[in-house]
């Protein structure tokens, strides 16, 4: 399977909007799901099953969940351990040949487990699309140019996340970055969508993409 997806601990995206992102790929029925930990309450809202569950089972409230699916292969762990949840599913991702995949959840929580999240869009594995309950976050990476379907007064925020300079050429942004070099520290906060899709070339080094999905 070359696709994959995460559910992870936290509040996520509505359920429209996991459909609509899911039907999307080359095969919908062939997307390897894990669930890590709590983030099988997200798999059962958005109605995954998931081929497999791995956590040390801190954040799940009813362990009985498990029994809903009991054709999910479950690995549990010690709490004290050396990975996160998140982590260990993404190295399930990996062992099982995966791709691309995206994260859904992570939102609502504390700071320090929303900005590990973050720091795991820095790794070359990465997800292409991470969703929260309130935010659609893509890592862009340089020499790639990306169609992004919007809606017209979307508030987009970009930051770089390279180590040197960042140069990208935009349309479809209110302030447009083609002129700018972006150096760590820089950020561009609450841009706004003044077309339908946002287009984003990355001439150098890589970017993160916040947009707001809920009412600011």
């Amino acid at each position: 399977m070359d696709v994959g997806v995460v559910c992870t601990g936290g509040l996520g995206p509505e359920k429209e909007l996991v459909a609509s992102l899911l039907s999307r790929t080359e095969d919908p029925d062939r997307i390897f799901v894990v669930a890590a930990d709590s983030g099988l309450l997200l798999c059962r809202e958005y109605g995954l099953t998931p081929h497999l569950f791995v956590g040390d089972l801190d954040s799940l409230p009813d362990r009985s969940v498990l029994h809903a699916f009991p054709r999910t292969e479950v690995r549990i762990f010690p709490r004290d351990k050396d990975y996160t949840d998140t982590e260990l599913a993404i190295e399930a991702l990996r062992e099982r040949g995966v791709h691309r995949w995206f994260l859904l959840g992570g939102g609502g929580g504390r700071a320090d487990q929303f900005l590990g999240i973050v720091s795991l869009c820095i790794r070359d594995f990465h997800p292409e699309v991470w969703l929260t309950h309130r935010e659609e976050i893509r890592v862009l990476r340089e020499g790639c140019r990306y169609r992004i379907d919007v809606q017209r007064g979307d508030i987009i925020s970009l930051f770089p996340l390279s180590c040197r300079r960042c140069r990208a050429v935009t349309r479809g942004l209110r302030w447009p970055l083609d002129s700018l070099e972006w150096r760590p520290g820089d950020m561009g906060i609450s841009n706004e969508a003044v077309e339908d899709v946002v287009e984003v070339m990355v001439v150098e080094g890589r970017y993160l993409w916040v947009r707001n999905l809920a009412p600011v």
